[in-house]
């Protein structure tokens, strides 16, 4: 597999955008689950469905990492040359805006949620 430096590099830096939100998306849904009653020990029921909705966003963001990840794999391994440009394919392109949209939702609702439990 022949790979220019421009393409290692830009699959590279994706890999691991990619890595790092799915990282983060799962830290701030542990954290989430793990401190929830500490910082609201009797959530309105508004409170509950926010952060419900907001642990929703976070596993479906991880979600469509894993998928990123695997469109990444995917369009590495497919042909034999693969142009820097390959990145900007729709099979990455689509999953890993959809992932990035549903992360800033969750930590928005667990923004949201936080403030409304102060």
């Amino acid at each position: 597999m022949a790979m220019d430096d421009r393409a290692k590099a830009a699959f590279s830096t994706a890999v691991e955008v990619v890595k790092n939100v799915l990282t983060l998306s799962t830290g701030v849904l542990v954290l989430g689950m793990t401190f929830t009653k500490e910082l609201s020990p009797n959530p309105t029921l508004t409170q509950v469905r926010i952060l419900e909705a907001s642990w929703c966003f976070l596993f479906l963001a991880m979600l469509f990492g894993v998928l990123t990840l695997m469109a990444l794999t995917g369009t590495i391994g497919k042909t034999s040359q693969i142009a820097a440009s390959s990145i900007y394919n729709r099979n990455i392109r689509i999953p890993m805006g959809i992932q990035f949209i549903f992360f800033l939702a969750g930590i928005a609702l667990t923004v949201a949620y936080a403030m409304l439990a102060v």
